[in-house]
């Protein structure tokens, strides 16, 4: 049982950094035949690595679009976001590097059969998260570790007293 409950906290500890595709929704927009939805992760969204899905579909039948191509334009940089960066096959993703906080206006590009469709759109970006802020669980999980080891010691001792007593 106290073994499945560190797990359990180690687990709850470490999953928050991991980026997935997805995130928090940042833009859903009509454009030509598709419907084009923007993700960004982490959320809030903070200076430094982040993840840009984009999911394309039909805009009539809301299937997903699984061969167009799909470009991202950020202050004057362009990047390719393709199913291959994605672990979501239904989503266009690429990480790309914010580098300082404030308002940073985007547009994605959609061409499939010559057609090409552009939406536009703003991310919010937060300052970068502060070194103790990022590296906390790190630094509490020796803490951690101690205090199971001295609750375990604890219940043991209890437990041989109590059959010390008993005989």
């Amino acid at each position: 049982m106290l073994v499945r409950a560190l797990w359990l906290t180690l687990a709850a500890l470490f999953a928050w950094p991991l980026f997935g595709d997805g995130g928090a929704l940042q833009l859903q927009q009509n454009a030509g035949p598709y419907l084009v939805s923007v993700f960004a992760a982490p959320a809030p969204l903070r200076a430094g690595p982040v993840d840009l899905s984009v999911l394309v579909q039909d805009r009539v039948a809301r299937t997903p679009v699984l061969d167009a191509d799909v470009l991202i334009h950020l202050r004057g940089e362009t990047v390719n976001a393709s199913r291959d960066q994605a672990q979501n096959k239904l989503l266009y993703a690429v990480t790309v590097k914010l580098s300082e906080p404030g308002e940073w206006n985007y547009s994605v590009s959609v061409c499939r059969n010559d057609v090409e469709t552009k939406v536009k759109g703003t991310l919010n970006v937060a300052p970068a998260e502060a070194k103790l802020e990022v590296y906390w669980p790190y630094l509490a999980l020796p803490i951690f570790a101690l205090a199971l080891f001295a609750a375990n010691q604890w219940l043991r001792r209890n437990k041989i007293r109590r059959e010390h007593t008993k005989s």
